[in-house]
């Protein structure tokens, strides 16, 4: 049998045999109370040790047999302890027990009928060592035998009540003080063997409990407690229907507060083996208020708790069936089980509440913590929460979680951070939370609007505490016009944007920026878009998209890229200040670039672009293209600074235009060009050794420096280190055309000043104007020689502008001219070679035709200085006429005055070399020369001198004035002219004349007649000047005029020539 029952029982047994003892004694002596009271107050010192009073005991047999009963009055218990509150220990007012004695002979059963104290109080003292007042009762001998007696005896309590008592328990130990007032009692029980039922009905009007410690102190108020309940036991099995309330309760200490208004407990269901507990539990408070230091925390809130529960306290398991939990508005649903054996706590609960008002919820955080959260913020919105949670907790473990979120109907104000509230919010999220594995969360939707803003995500993060896969779905619209305040304040930004983003990444790829194994796509769409930037920059566009994907798809262009980015619009207008102005219109650009978050990758970057028109102006220069399309990319060197450059280009017309002194326009333009940058070079040609391909048709190009415009019709080179490959152009320029096709060598040598830059060339033209190209190309090249003539400006003439011979080049010309002017002549039929090397002009067997004659030409022009010119040439006319002939070289008149007597068409060689001025004059001191000329049937313009002289010898044609045949070699070094014989003949008259003449013109002429016989020793010596000129006849012998000119080669001419040509060949090796 269990103790504690077997004491009641005992207790019970001890109470019938005292009753049976007094009705014994009832019996053998005089039943009055007095003598009762005496005997009772005899025997009770042999029960309690402490002093007693007793007022008066009797017995109720007479009126109540067959139940005998005992009555007492005032009873007191005196047991005086230091620093007890009270002496007494107890006192009761009345004190009645009936027992029915005819069921307990008859039918073994102890029947109570009534058991009733009616008034008292208890005053329980246990001092500061632990010693208490209730110690009252004597030592009792210990039992030898156990009692292995079983009780047969069934108990019936027909009725017990207590009536206002009160408690008082007074702990100095634990500095402990309890008030229980006006405790009320009225209970039935009945018992047979195990079983056992009762009903209880119990309250009470107040309890008070105080406890101090040295540094807390703690009070509680209870007031109006009601309890009742009904129980029914069969051995360890107990039904109970159990109910209690409170109209008060109160809690202080330690700086907080704690109250209620109205506390409900019921209970009703089994409890077996006092361990197993099933049923169904329901719990309320109403008004709860919690404050601590001095901030409330709960503020008069409901609590209501219904469950259907099953709880075995042994292993502390506990589980929940469709239990909900009630604060104020918020309810919480539970079913599930806890359990709690040795020092795990096992979880597998499932929660769900109902649509929470986050106003109200917000509500319940302490207002310091709501202001300190929330100054200035109002959030808004409905808030409904699921979750399963199952699993372990303990040191190393925590229960998974499967919780599912859904906001609606949101509103966020946050006027200080935010321009607009954040409206229309809400959002559906899934997480499974599993510390002790992964944690994923599923973002269904979330959705918000702010203004004219709203945003859109969806998608998934996996293993969130450590991977963190994130798959995430992105659409946003962003009204820039209202989000100023998010935008840096040098900055304006305005337009709408729209956004659609998807990423695939992680937490090892966001960390280590290993963004070539994530995976991105955005598009980003901007409408009138306008951006102002320290009110300096201005860029505006209709509409700009832009799209991104990482990594770059696979492309033949850039392999492993880590992005590919398109640009895209209708228009694009930028400007900086008032200085730049640029617009696109209809572009795409399509750019990827290279892993450049990898330092182990060399940067690339590959971009296709096109337009259908680009504007751009700067001060006064202005830009126009129509229509362009390429590519641009850059490809970085491993380890180095050093990188290589491509561009493409093809495009309709182009212009640019630099105010008024320079201009270029094309229908059609087309180049291709690649650089490798070498950090280590210094000139910027070397740096970027650039390779380039130009393709242009129908270009215009002006310059103040240039009188006439440059018409390219078409040109086509490529340019490389090893040179310009001029495949095709076409070029007009003023009045002359011309196409170049060639190449050009040792450009880099040429860059570096270690060469020079040579060329070989075929020059085709159907007119060119040679006065106007010398021109243009003079003075081209090295200019070191404009810094040596500074000196002599004042010497040369204004007018003067001789053609400077380009320095640094070595370029060959193989012409064919069509038509082309030189000087005053206008030439056809030109061809031969053209070489400009570092200063020298040579013309090499240069072949052409004019009105006067046909020619052949080799000459060397040079351009040390400006006032210091050198030409030397070989020049042979065929059939040119003599007027002519002097008019191309006026200086023939001052070295043979004679030509100028005569007219018609003769042969003409000349071999000679010069210095000239800065206008062309011979320096005539330096000259040096040789020249032949052979003419027939030639006219001497003094027709009426030849008559007289055919009067006078006889001339069969007296009236026709020719010279039948002339030839005539003659030298020059410097003022002197030496005229080697030759053979004149006139009619049938021929003389040999030979001499020398000075610039000044004084001569020194002989003249020896060959025919007819007659006079052939005939001799003649000339002297003087034009002005003053003597004869005088010798004889032919004595002349010295030896064998005339015209049957022997021109040797001195020969040889002038040989040495000049040895001259220019030496000079152009």
């Amino acid at each position: 049998m269990k103790k504690p029952l077997k004491i009641t029982l005992i207790t019970l047994g001890s109470l019938l045999g005292l009753v049976i003892i007094v009705v014994a004694i009832a019996s053998w002596l005089v039943l009055t109370p007095a003598r009762l009271t005496s005997i009772v107050r005899n025997q009770a010192p042999n029960f309690i040790t402490c002093d007693f009073d007793i007022e008066q005991a009797e017995l109720t047999i007479v009126k109540t047999f067959p139940e005998v009963g005992l009555k007492i009055n005032d009873v007191l218990l005196i047991n005086p302890m230091e620093d007890a509150p009270s002496d007494t220990l107890a006192y009761i007012d009345e004190c009645v027990v009936t027992v029915d004695i005819k069921k307990f002979l008859n039918e073994n059963l102890v029947l109570i009928d009534e058991c009733y104290l009616d008034g008292g109080c208890v005053n329980l003292f246990i001092d500061e060592h632990g010693m208490t007042n209730l110690d009252i009762f004597p030592p009792s001998e210990p039992d030898t035998v156990e009692d292995t007696s079983e009780f047969t005896y069934g108990i019936d309590l027909a009725n017990l009540k207590l009536n206002d008592v009160n408690l008082n328990y007074t702990d100095l130990s634990q500095n402990m003080i309890a008030d229980i007032n006006g405790f009320d009692l009225s209970a039935k029980a009945k018992m047979k063997g195990d079983a056992l039922t009762g009903n209880v009905v119990a309250s009470l009007n107040n309890i008070i409990y105080k406890q101090t410690s040295e540094n807390s102190a703690m009070n509680v108020n209870l007031d109006a407690l009601k309890f009742k309940g009904d129980v029914n036991m069969i051995g360890e099995k107990i039904k109970a229907d159990v109910e209690a309330s409170s109209s008060f309760l109160n809690y202080e200490g330690d700086g907080q507060y704690a109250e209620l208004s109205n506390l409900n407990f019921k209970y009703n269901g089994d409890i077996n083996d006092l361990d197993v507990v099933k049923g169904n539990l329901e719990l309320g408070l109403d008004d709860m208020s919690f404050v601590m230091d001095n901030e409330t925390y709960v503020n008069k809130a409901d609590v209501k708790l219904i469950t259907p529960l099953d709880a075995t306290l042994s292993t502390m398991n506990v589980k929940l069936g469709a239990s909900q939990l009630a604060f104020n508005n918020i309810f919480i649903d539970m079913i599930g089980e806890v359990a709690m054996p040795n020092d795990d706590i096992l979880v597998d609960l499932d929660i769900k509440t109902n649509t929470l008002i986050v106003e109200e919820l917000i509500e319940l955080i302490p207002a310091s913590m709501r202001e300190e959260l929330l100054d200035g913020i109002d959030v808004r919105g409905e808030l409904y929460l699921a979750a399963n949670v199952e699993g372990t907790y303990n040191e190393n473990s925590m229960p998974a979680v499967n919780a599912e979120i859904k906001y609606n109907k949101g509103m966020i104000s946050m006027p200080e951070m935010l321009p607009y509230p954040v409206t229309n919010f809400s959002t559906n999220i899934k997480a499974d939370v599993d510390l002790n594995n992964k944690t994923d969360i599923y973002v269904n939707h979330l959705n918000a609007n702010m203004s004219n803003s709203s945003l859109s995500l969806s998608g998934t993060i996996k293993d969130v505490m450590d991977k963190m896969y994130c798959n995430i779905k992105l659409n946003a619209v962003a009204d820039l016009n209202e989000l100023q305040s998010f935008i840096p304040e040098d900055i304006v930004a305005e337009g709408k944007i729209k956004l659609d983003a998807t990423a695939s990444v992680n937490n090892h790829q966001i960390t280590n920026m290993d963004l070539m194994n994530a995976k991105v796509n955005g598009n980003m769409q901007w409408d009138n878009m306008n951006i102002v930037y320290y009110d300096t920059i201005n860029v505006t566009a209709d509409r700009l998209d832009v799209s991104l994907t990482l990594p770059n798809p696979v492309s033949e262009d850039l392999m492993n890229g880590l992005a590919a980015v398109e640009i895209k619009g209708t228009n694009l207008d930028a400007r900086v200040a008032d200085m730049i102005v640029a617009g696109l219109k209809d572009y795409n650009v399509n750019a990827q670039v290279s892993n450049i978050l990898d330092d182990n990758v060399p940067m690339s970057v590959y971009a296709d672009y096109s337009f259908s028109r680009i504007d751009a102006s700067m001060d006064d220069m202005n830009f126009f293209a129509n229509k362009p399309y390429g590519s641009v990319a850059m490809f970085m060197k491993e380890n180095s600074n050093d990188a290589t450059y491509i561009a493409t280009y093809s495009g309709d017309s182009l212009s640019f235009k630099m105010g008024e002194e320079m201009s270029f326009d094309t229908e059609n333009i087309e180049f291709n060009v690649s650089a490798n940058y070498d950090d280590d070079q210094e000139d910027l040609l070397l740096q970027w050794n650039p390779h380039a391909g130009i393709k242009l048709n129908k270009a215009v190009f002006t310059m103040t420096d240039i009188p006439t415009p440059v018409y390219i019709p078409s040109i086509d080179f490529q340019y490389d280190s090893t040179g310009i490959e001029i495949q095709n152009s076409r070029v007009l320029l003023g009045d002359s055309d011309f196409e170049l096709k060639g190449r050009f060598m040792d450009v880099d040598e040429f860059i570096r000043k270690e060469a020079l830059l040579k060329g070989k060339l075929d020059f085709t033209s159907n007119y060119t104007d040679v006065n106007y190209i010398m021109e243009m190309f003079s003075g081209m090249g090295d200019t070191t020689v404009v810094a040596e003539e500074v000196v002599e400006l004042d010497t040369v003439q204004k007018e003067d502008n001789p053609f400077i011979v380009p320095l640094g080049i070595d370029v060959t010309l193989n012409t064919k001219i069509d038509k082309a002017i030189v000087g005053e002549m206008n030439l056809h039929d030109i061809g031969g070679g053209l070489t400009v090397k570092d200063g020298i002009l040579v013309l090499n067997e240069m072949g052409f035709t004019s009105d006067a004659a046909t020619m052949e030409l080799t000459a060397m022009y040079k351009s040390p200085r400006k006032n210091h010119l050198y030409v030397g040439f070989a020049l042979h006319l065929i059939e040119i006429d003599i007027a002519e002939m002097i008019d191309l070289i006026p200086e023939l008149d001052t070295l043979v005055p004679m030509l100028s007597s005569f007219a018609g068409r003769a042969e003409f060689h000349i071999a000679a070399e010069t210095y000239l001025k800065s206008n062309y004059d011979p320096k005539m001191s330096t000259l040096r020369g040789a020249t032949a000329i052979h003419g027939k049937d030639l006219v001497i313009l003094d027709n009426e001198t030849y008559r007289k002289l055919g009067r006078i010898l006889r001339f069969k044609d007296k009236e026709h004035n020719k010279i039948d045949k002339l030839d005539v070699e003659i030298t020059a070094f410097r003022n002197e002219v030496d005229v080697y014989p030759t053979l004149i003949t006139v009619d049938k008259y021929q003389a040999v004349v030979g001499g020398r003449h000075n610039l000044n013109m004084t001569f020194d002429y002989r003249l020896g007649m060959s025919n007819p016989w007659l006079f052939r020793k005939l001799g003649i010596v000339i002297s003087g000047d034009m002005d003053d000129m003597k004869f005088k006849l010798k004889r032919k012998s004595i002349l010295d005029l030896g064998n005339p000119s015209g049957s022997e080669e021109d040797v001195h001419l020969i040889q002038e020539t040989l040495r000049l040509k040895n001259l220019i060949y030496e000079s152009i090796k």
